[in-house]
């Protein structure tokens, strides 16, 4: 019986030889070719597939692209006279040219991720070049590995986490739209690390409680067969394409998912009609806020390779229009089923930041966000057209947005940022879920 193989290639010359040797062994069977930069680009490599496949006849295998960029699309020195040459076999055409109809739409992560699953237990990937595509897999399927029989790689490599990790995450969203009574909105599960996977320092304390939302659980647990089997950078991508040029992708959290689905499709903000993002600088650190500090190199991604309108919401305005403990007591006076949730998720939080930490008001984040989202207009009375990056290197900067204030790096804006909100309006917004159900 012979081996069914997935190989991940990038397609210069000792990858044509590996792979005419893999599709005449009768050992084995190349079930499909996922292809990605290193050679040359993604492009270049699939052309460069289909002319090897070409010459095994066996143009029946496909063929998926995968990212032109590295994960962090790091600058790395130029090769004016590449060693495969500048088309990555030679610099040698074919007499005839190849039918590029032949490759697939769907990115290579994404078939790395769903031929995993179709052949469960029976498949070895065999990885050819630089491991971009199938580290992307593994940050939309973290059991990726679970699924294959054995992963085979030329070379060596070492290889939406937030407040809690995204099981927890997706069971807190259950309970909320289970008080809302929209559990006909659909949930989809990101990756449990960063990009980089770095090991940040643990608090035994969370700040939002052990488990995301106070560490109160609800009378009846959540039927969390509602959480989607799809994963979240895949439903990025796909929602973003079926809505194209409608949809608001709203950012409250690390952006590893959204990172993650720019690699798989860099064309995303294309599809998106705008991106509103809660983020900045100074919360968890001096100059880091906690969803840039959690994944900056997911946060650089997105702020600079995006391509489609991004609006910031930092810290400072938030700071600004924080409410006084007193507003925030009254608006939780209302009786209402919303409003006895949050009051009992926010107790233990709350009663910490009044009595241990000393904080005189409460500052509302994400709430600012999400206005923003619903009622630009009303909400926002200031903001700035600027170029913001961030930081991933500073021993004290790291996860820092960078402003380019004075247009030195003389880059196009990006970003824009919010500076001062309505205050006023903002907080008969608040009013809303409280006094709904």
């Amino acid at each position: 019986m012979s081996k069914s193989i997935l190989i991940d290639c990038d397609a210069g010359i000792d990858d044509a030889q590996a792979l005419f040797l893999a599709l005449c062994s009768p050992e084995v069977n190349v079930i499909a070719i996922t292809v990605v930069q290193g050679n040359v680009l993604p492009k270049q490599v699939s052309v460069n597939v289909l002319r090897i496949l070409r010459v095994a006849d066996r143009l029946d295998i496909p063929i998926y692209v995968g990212s032109d960029k590295s994960l962090l699309d790091i600058d790395r020195p130029h090769d004016d006279n590449p060693y495969h040459g500048r088309d990555g076999l030679g610099d040698s055409p074919d007499p005839e040219p190849i039918d590029e109809s032949l490759i697939k739409a769907e990115t290579a992560s994404n078939a790395i991720v769903r031929l995993c699953r179709e052949h469960q237990g029976s498949l070895t990937l065999v990885c050819l070049g630089p491991l971009t595509n199938v580290a992307t897999a593994l940050r939309q399927d973290p059991s990726l590995g679970k699924n294959l029989q054995h992963c085979v790689i030329m070379g060596a490599i070492t290889v939406v986490q937030g407040n809690v990790l995204p099981k927890q995450v997706s069971v807190n969203v259950l309970r909320i739209l289970r008080v809302a009574d929209r559990l006909d909105i659909p949930i989809y599960v990101g990756s449990d690390k960063s990009l980089l996977d770095i090991d940040r320092p643990h608090d035994d304390n969370p700040y939002h409680g052990r488990d995301g939302l106070g560490d109160t659980p609800d009378p009846e647990p959540v039927d969390e067969s509602l959480i989607k089997a799809e994963t979240a950078s895949n439903a990025i991508v796909r929602l973003c394409r079926e809505h194209k040029g409608s949809l608001t992708l709203v950012c409250l959290g690390p952006l590893t998912n959204v990172a993650t689905a720019i690699r798989q499709d860099p064309s995303l903000g294309k599809n998106l009609q705008h991106c509103v993002i809660m983020g900045g600088k100074g919360n968890m650190t001096v100059c880091s806020e906690f969803n840039f500090f959690s994944d900056p190199e997911a946060a650089k991604i997105v702020l600079t390779q995006l391509e489609g309108p991004i609006t910031v919401i930092g810290m400072d305005p938030c700071y600004e229009n924080a409410l006084t403990w007193k507003e925030y007591d009254k608006l939780r006076e209302t009786k209402s089923k919303v409003n006895d949730f949050l009051r009992r998720i926010e107790e233990k939080l709350f009663q910490k930041l009044r009595t241990d930490m000393g904080w005189e008001k409460y500052v509302p984040c994400d709430e600012f966000a999400m206005a923003v989202v619903i009622n630009e207009s009303a909400i926002v009375t200031e903001f700035k057209e600027v170029y913001a990056t961030v930081e991933v290197k500073g021993e004290y900067t790291y996860g820092m947005m960078v402003v380019d204030w004075g247009r030195m790096l003389k880059r196009p804006n990006n970003v824009r940022l919010v500076t001062k909100f309505d205050n006023e309006e903002f907080l008969k917004m608040l009013y809303r879920p409280v006094n709904w159900k």
